[in-house]
């Protein structure tokens, strides 16, 4: 997803027309023309007239969403051009309707992303990152009571243990 043609977060297409993403991507600019979407890339770095890219017509964010805690951030975009999901470049994801945070405990899910990779000098890669985590309980987390297991889930290597390849 992009904001005046600069990269800023990820989505995922869960209809022909509609991507799901963080409310946190998009609350700080509410004009959804100020919005694009590139699809089917794993580098972010395209040319603008690149025809993968999609306006954004409609923004909809979590009424319950809060800065401050992150709670319900989540938002969905409505594209005005439909993705083809028969082709190779596009695919949609499958929703869970039956969220239960107990029963994904130790469960393997993916996170992926542009997200830094480096501490100290918060540098983006141009390939899409992804890696696969065990969902964990938030006693085995550094988050803290701002964390709501009804609205959240956290992925990762408990507290303590190392991460090695």
């Amino acid at each position: 997803m992009r904001v005046n043609g600069n990269h800023i977060c990820g989505g995922s297409i869960i209809k022909k027309n509609w991507i799901v993403t963080a409310a946190h991507c998009v609350s700080a600019v509410s004009d959804p023309l100020a919005y694009t979407v590139l699809h089917g890339s794993t580098n972010r770095i395209v040319e603008s007239n690149d025809k993968r890219i999609r306006q954004v017509n409609l923004i909809i964010i979590h009424p319950s969403y809060s800065k401050e805690t992150h709670n319900n951030d989540i938002a969905l975009l409505r594209v005005s051009k439909d993705f083809d999901l028969n082709g190779s470049s596009a695919a949609s994801i499958e929703l869970d309707n039956d969220h239960d945070t107990e029963n994904l405990i130790g469960e393997n899910c993916w996170v992926s992303g542009w997200g830094t990779l480096d501490t100290y000098f918060n540098w983006l890669p141009n390939t899409l990152q992804a890696v696969q985590m065990p969902i964990i309980v938030q006693a085995d987390s550094f988050y803290g009571a701002d964390y709501n297991d009804l609205t959240m889930m956290i992925a990762g290597k408990p507290l303590g243990s190392f991460f090695f390849s």
